[in-house]
């Protein structure tokens, strides 16, 4: 099953050789696959232990190929966050 979100999906699917940045939700701590995602060819650039993810980025067919990965829960857009 894909963990990856149908609007990340539509956009790497159009252009899959981009890169991209994203967050990767992992089931339990991150820095346990940080190398299993760079082996997928994705640089790790921060673990959130509390949050239990990762933002990573990389090739979209490397973000396609990571959401089939039993310990991945989701991947999203890396977006930039900012308070009102």
């Amino acid at each position: 099953m894909s963990h990856i979100t149908a609007d990340l999906r539509s956009v790497i699917e159009a252009a899959p050789d981009q890169t991209f940045r994203a967050i990767v939700r992992t089931v339990d701590a991150p820095s346990a696959y940080v190398d299993q995602a760079e082996q997928a060819g994705l640089t790790v650039h921060r673990t959130y232990k509390l949050l239990q993810c990762m933002a990573v980025s990389g090739q979209g067919e490397a973000l396609l190929r990571l959401a089939e990965a039993p310990w991945v829960q989701s991947i999203e857009p890396d977006k930039t966050v900012t308070t009102m």
